[in-house]
């Protein structure tokens, strides 16, 4: 028996914890954490991180050595062996300049990773809102099929009666069937839409969805527009031309080189002079002419500016098409508002109406057909309904993309 228990509060705790995490906000975690374009760049945006530590650092000091195989003679001995250590030192400045450019590389990517997380979330909004519209058309389907049946029960009894005609019971059937057609139709959809939103969620395509059958009220306007992040990966590009062109201008100043070469003197046998056989020191200093790195320099930042000049443009038709689509879309939103109002009215009336036919029709003062008409005209109304409020949450989806 305690077993059984512990089995029951085991099946109860696994149900509770599947059910969590179930909304669109965690759904969107998911796809985030598990999409493999985004990994990606991640990748890149560590690899990026290595690079700044790399650059930035003086080269490696050079330690030379020589054997004279003829010594050479001087006048406190032989010079037999020579040790030299030396280091290239850039121009001031041009180490700070190669991590700069290093730096923002790095951060073009963490532009690409935001702009490639905004595309992932949208794609999981729409994928979502597609499920959650079969989901609520189903649900439709299903309650008028309720409808449909009970009044074919009652409608029978009128046949039988001799109250109700042959033909309405025959129309009613066909739109019954009509609806359980549509209802399996439905579902069928909503099943692809669920192994494509699985798909996009990097797990498994049967996983189960859950999606609430009801939508939530839409604010009508979104007024905190911010930068898009396909803008601010240009501007982190043109920040790494600025870079560039100051790591070639400081490349091409002089470089310079200092060192120390160490002699090793062998005494001569017999000299008097004091400092016979000492060992000779000499300091080295060097600069580099840059006759050739002058021109090199003045190539690659006309190549720079070039690409600045793309940027330019490419940022000013990017920041028209945003505005376009902003404004197209925020006009799209409005009108769908409208249009959610109006089904909302149009079914309220087509309610009441109902309501009313249902009497005259009981009483005989309408036929049946009339009351059929008008239970399609309702179910029309709620299918353009949910078309609408599933167009304003794409359409939301899109401006909190584009904003």
């Amino acid at each position: 028996m305690r077993n059984k228990t512990i089995y029951i509060l085991l099946i109860l705790l696994t149900s509770f914890i599947e059910g969590k995490g179930q909304t669109l906000s965690d759904y969107t975690k998911i796809a985030i954490e598990n999409n493999q374009e985004l990994q990606s760049i991640q990748h890149r945006i560590e690899g990026k991180g290595h690079d700044i530590e790399s650059v930035g650092l003086l080269s490696d000091p050079m330690i030379s050595g020589g054997y004279y195989v003829n010594p050479v003679s001087t006048r406190v001995g032989d010079m037999q062996t020579q040790l030299t250590i030396e280091q290239a030192l850039p121009w001031m400045g041009t180490l700070k300049a190669e991590k700069g450019v290093a730096q923002g590389k790095k951060q073009v990517e963490e532009r690409y990773y935001e702009f490639e997380k905004r595309k992932v979330i949208l794609s999981t909004k729409q994928l979502y809102y597609r499920i959650k519209r079969k989901q609520i058309d189903k649900k439709i389907y299903q309650e008028q099929l309720g409808i449909y049946n009970k009044q074919e029960e009652w409608l029978a009894q009128r046949v039988a009666n001799g109250q109700a005609s042959n033909v309405d019971l025959l129309r009613l059937r066909i739109k019954i069937e009509a609806k359980e057609a549509k209802v399996e139709e439905t579902a069928d959809e909503s099943m692809a839409f669920q192994a494509s939103f699985n798909q996009l969620l990097n797990r498994n395509a049967e996983e189960t969805i859950h999606v609430t059958d009801q939508w939530t009220e839409l604010e009508q306007y979104i007024q905190d527009v911010q930068a898009h992040p396909s803008i601010e990966i240009i501007d982190s590009k043109d920040q790494v031309y600025q870079a560039s062109e100051k790591m070639v201008r400081k490349k091409q100043n002089p470089q310079f080189k200092v060192g120390a070469s160490y002699t090793f003197i062998e005494p001569y046998a017999g000299s008097t002079l004091s400092n016979n056989g000492e060992d000779a020191l000499m300091i080295k200093v060097g600069i580099s002419l840059p006759f050739f790195s002058n021109k090199k320099g003045k190539a690659q930042i006309r190549s720079i500016r070039s690409n600045q000049s793309s940027l330019v443009a490419e940022k000013e038709s990017k920041e028209k098409d945003l505005k376009a689509a902003w404004i197209g879309t925020s006009k799209q939103l409005q009108t769908t508002h409208r249009n959610i109002k109006l089904f909302k009215k149009q079914i309220d009336l087509t309610n009441q109406s109902l309501e009313l036919l249902r009497s005259e029709y009981l009483t005989g003062k309408e036929k049946y057909i009339e009351l059929l008409r008008m239970e399609e005209s309702l179910l029309k109304y709620k299918e353009e309904l949910s078309k609408s409020q599933e167009k304003a949450h794409l359409l939301t989806a899109m401006l909190e993309f584009l904003k």
